[in-house]
């Protein structure tokens, strides 16, 4: 269960389509924002327009996967319903306010064929209540019976239905304040969304956190996410990035996540977060993301994570015989100098001495273990 504050309620609603109720939330991260368009669930209850108040907020579909009825929620929300278990036909529901069928009508589709008063009553036939048209703000003038009869029984053809990743998920609202009679308030069925949250895993060719071009993605990457819906479920989930290095977390529930990056077995480490100069939409987040919040509908596509191979500086320290600058046959390397090597600054002059080591007998040297970037090499 969350909780949240109606911040508006207006009757009818039109936001984005024609519904009984539009309404806003606030005093909740997941919710406010954003305009709904929203339902009576129970026509027992009573609901004025402009009403304020703390909904307790329940999801119609049990958390955290979503794909069954809430067995869950409190039975006081269906009182009067004609119905022994009226949580069982909230699939029917869900699939009918899927279909928009108020929304304005298109070419070749049936959206816009019913009034928003037919859906409602459908809504409430679905649900056990049997209400006159005309009554309990529905608009006589609206209604066909044999409409709302056919909705229902489009709904009920389609039990069992789970919503998709870009589907209206609903979300039931209790009011927790009394109506004008000082009965308990009209519950509400919410249009809400399902969010989305990824993004890229590349090799940062130059280790400085910042997706540059010609830098590829890396295929293969464990990626987990970790976290709590917004009614308080805990959320863990696993993918891998595709070709292109690209992961996406679809169908989650708004809520509060972390994402989790597993170092790739050929990479030697990950790019610095926050990078100066980066943005949410290039730099890398590290192996850990820090929490994200999502809200009702958000795709989120900015958590990354650039990961980069070590680099390595050497080679030859010899006795240029004929002093030539040239590496001739026959000219033999010196063993023991000294070779010092420097990280070179923005202003290209060098930073404190990072590295010391000597030529071995043949007059090799190496530096490893280096990240990628520009270094000066003194030799003493």
């Amino acid at each position: 269960m969350a909780t949240a504050t109606i911040q508006s309620l207006a009757y009818p609603g039109n936001a984005p389509f024609p519904s009984y109720w539009d309404i806003s939330l606030s005093n909740n991260p997941f919710y406010q924002g954003s305009l709904f368009d929203a339902w009576c669930l129970n026509p027992t209850r009573l609901l004025a327009p402009g009403a304020t108040g703390t909904l307790n907020l329940f999801p119609a579909y049990a958390p955290a996967d979503y794909t069954t009825p809430n067995t869950l929620l409190p039975s006081i929300l269906f009182v009067g319903s004609s119905l022994a278990d009226p949580i069982s036909r909230l699939d029917s529901v869900n699939w009918l306010l899927n279909q928009q069928f108020t929304a304005p009508a298109t070419v070749g589709n049936t959206l816009g064929k019913y009034s928003w008063s037919e859906v409602q009553l459908a809504v409430w036939e679905l649900l056990g209540y049997t209400i006159t048209p005309g009554t309990t703000g529905t608009v006589a003038s609206q209604v066909q019976a044999d409409d709302v009869a056919k909705l229902v029984s489009l709904a009920l053809e389609n039990d069992g239905y789970v919503p998709g990743k870009d589907d209206i998920f609903v979300v039931i609202g209790q009011p927790q304040f009394d109506a004008s009679n000082g009965q308990p308030a009209q519950p509400l069925l919410i249009e809400t969304r399902f969010a989305k949250l990824g993004d890229f895993v590349w090799h940062d060719l130059n280790a400085n956190g910042i997706q540059e071009q010609g830098e590829p993605g890396i295929a293969g990457v464990t990626v987990t996410l970790t976290g709590t819906d917004a009614f308080g479920a805990p959320v863990n989930r696993t993918t891998t990035t595709d070709g292109n290095g690209l992961y996406l977390f679809e169908r989650l529930g708004p809520g509060t996540y972390t994402v989790e990056f597993t170092q790739p077995a050929d990479f030697d480490a990950v790019s610095p977060k926050n990078a100066p100069g980066s943005t949410p939409a290039n730099d890398s987040d590290g192996l850990t993301s820090a929490p994200v919040i999502l809200k009702s509908g958000e795709d989120n596509r900015t958590i990354d994570s650039g990961f980069y191979k070590f680099a390595a500086i050497g080679d030859f320290v010899w006795n240029d015989l004929n002093r030539n600058g040239l590496q001739d046959a026959g000219e033999p390397g010196i063993p023991g100098v000294t070779v010092n090597l420097y990280p070179c600054l923005p202003d290209g002059s060098s930073g404190p001495l990072l590295k010391t080591t000597t030529t071995g007998d043949n007059g090799q040297y190496s530096f490893t273990g280096l990240v990628p970037g520009k270094y000066k090499v003194e030799f003493i």
